[in-house]
């Protein structure tokens, strides 16, 4: 049975193609409960530490930002998370494991298992991209640029860590305002993490079934009356045999 890898096969293409769609959005809830986008992630810019920017311009409409420094200094703001390379390794096992399995050089229990393992990987990656927030990322990015900011005031090093912890209280005391307020900046996953954990979940099921299937010893086929009692196997000769006609006329000569 290549059921497994019928499944696999395609599925694993559709998640590939699905980890470079947008995964994630950072956007702020201002306390009229308005939303402002701040950025995308697809599964790869989460993992590379990446993000596209959005900004506002004067007419108040959404854009993307394309200025290459903006980019660059937002970039360097956002935190890499290589472990979310789950989510590329899963669809790449389930193609290989799917292509080699209907070419026949992969036995159908070996492709359940495979579809098993990146099960496993894609719900990690799925279930930690879902948890994932940009709060903290942006937030070192402000202490960055404060520090940055007080040094080139020359002020020493005392002054500056104490401006430093006082900027931190603040900006602590400012989230934890707008948190009351359900508003702030938030981070959330996009349709395409659900419909990737929806697949995983399959992929796991089916893979597990089939696990299960090929380690289950197959039935011994059974013996039929008439091969069990066909004269060819009986170890006494036959009447009609050429064997036992000349036992038959020495008996009849004496």
């Amino acid at each position: 049975m290549k059921i497994g890898a019928g499944l696999s096969l395609p599925l694993g293409a559709l998640l590939l193609f699905v980890f470079f769609l947008p995964w994630l959005e950072f956007s702020c809830r201002t306390p009229d409960g308005k939303e402002e986008l701040l950025g995308i992630a697809t599964g790869w810019q989460a993992a590379m530490g990446e993000m596209a920017q959005y900004s506002k311009d004067e007419e108040g409409k959404q854009y993307r930002v394309a200025d290459p420094a903006a980019v660059a200094q937002n970039n360097a703001a956002v935190s890499a998370r290589p472990w979310l390379l789950a989510g590329l390794i899963a669809p790449a096992l389930l193609i290989v494991a799917g292509a080699a399995g209907l070419l026949g050089r992969l036995p159908a229990g070996a492709v359940a298992w495979c579809m098993v393992a990146a099960a496993v990987l894609g719900l990690f990656a799925v279930i930690t991209a879902s948890n994932t927030d940009y709060t903290e990322d942006l937030l070192a990015q402000g202490r960055q640029m404060k520090h940055a900011e007080l040094a080139a005031q020359n002020l020493p090093p005392a002054q500056i860590e104490a401006a430093m912890q006082t900027y931190e209280a603040t900006v602590r005391e400012s989230l934890e305002k707008a948190r009351l307020a359900n508003a702030g900046p938030h981070t959330r996953p996009r349709t395409t993490v659900w419909f990737s954990l929806v697949l995983y979940m399959v992929i796991g099921l089916f893979g597990a079934i089939g696990a299960m299937r090929s380690g289950q010893p197959e039935p011994a086929a059974s013996e039929t009356p008439d091969a069990a009692h066909s004269p060819t196997d009986s170890p006494l000769p036959n009447a009609a045999s050429p064997a036992a006609q000349p036992t038959a006329a020495a008996s009849g000569s004496k």
